[in-house]
């Protein structure tokens, strides 16, 4: 897979190239999402996915994570350890949707506390992108220690390509409504398989004001190979300057200070990319709805580990 990568790969070398690249506007009509990844080596996949890979090391999910045609071939056939994959991910939700349970006078579901969860470090189904490109070159470069391929990514991506292309194929058998499926792909509910493209609504922000200082998006990505496949496909449909614009670009870390300097001036900084959450509607016994949300956190990270424990090994 990260070998197809370098159909839509860019590197540079020096500050001025990079900047030119980012602050490069898009089409009016073409909604684009970015995201940073700390090394240029890393896949895009959900914390769900590399949760998996990393516990369950020997599954067919893990064995064909990398590999192009395996994805491929596999994706034709259905892999059979899906249904696994897809119970742990609802398992590890319902653990921390239990211990939310009503918190107070905000109005929960199952959105909302997905996005809590990815922000709190539980694995997800959920890809973080932002709509801001130099927010996204904030996460490229927040690491604590240097990447050994001496790169980190930034990329830009369109995933409502993706869903239109969809919809625009199904919609020509006539008993597929096109508006109907693309508001499928917009909605997210507890069960969804395949690419979502939630929109986030104002209770979601109230429950998560990082999303707002993030200018966040997700996309739900419930599936076994790495979002980098999709790009893929896009860029085979519509190479790099046409409609369905992707790009990797790879930076050096040798430009971090000069990028930090940059972003601190456009107020993008750890404090305010990582916001406590405040309300007064607050489970009792919580001094912020932060610290609540964080305490029941390290209990599902416990459950996980009991869960762990318990799990029989996949067999091939």
């Amino acid at each position: 897979m990260k070998e197809n990568r370098k159909l839509y790969t860019k590197t540079v070398g020096e500050f001025d190239e990079l900047i030119k690249i980012i602050s490069t506007p898009t089409l009016k009509n073409l909604h684009t999402v970015y995201r940073g990844q700390a090394n240029s080596e890393w896949l895009i996949q959900s914390s769900f996915s590399r949760w998996y890979i990393e516990n369950y090391p020997n599954s067919e999910a893990a064995i064909v994570i990398d590999d192009l045609k395996a994805i491929e071939e596999n994706a034709k056939q259905g892999i059979n350890n899906r249904e696994h994959y897809y119970l742990i991910s609802d398992q590890i939700f319902d653990y921390f949707s239990d211990e939310l349970g009503v918190l107070g006078e905000l109005e929960r579901n199952y959105s909302n506390s997905l996005y809590l969860a990815q922000h709190y470090d539980l694995p997800t189904n959920l890809i973080d992108f932002t709509f801001d490109p130099y927010i996204a070159l904030f996460f490229a470069f927040d690491y604590e220690n240097p990447p050994e391929s001496g790169y980190v990514s930034w990329f830009k991506t369109t995933p409502w390509f993706y869903a239109q292309a969809i919809s625009n194929a199904a919609s020509q058998n006539s008993f597929v409504d096109r508006t109907k499926l693309l508001e499928k792909f917009t909605a997210l509910n507890k069960g969804d398989r395949g690419l979502r493209i939630p929109i986030i609504s104002h209770t979601d922000k109230e429950f998560n004001i990082r999303i707002n200082s993030q200018k966040g998006s997700f996309v739900y990505f419930p599936e076994v190979f790495p979002y980098d496949k999709i790009m893929h496909m896009m860029e085979c449909w519509q190479p790099t300057g046409g409609w369905g614009s992707q790009l990797k670009v790879d930076i050096p870390i040798s430009l971090k200070y000069e990028i930090q300097d940059l972003l601190t001036s456009r107020g993008i900084t750890k404090e305010s990319m990582y916001p406590e959450i405040y309300h007064q509607s607050i489970p009792q016994g919580s001094n912020s709805l932060d610290i609540f949300i964080k305490q029941c956190v390290e209990r599902v990270k416990t459950k996980i580990e009991n869960l762990l424990k318990e799990s029989i090994e996949i067999t091939q």
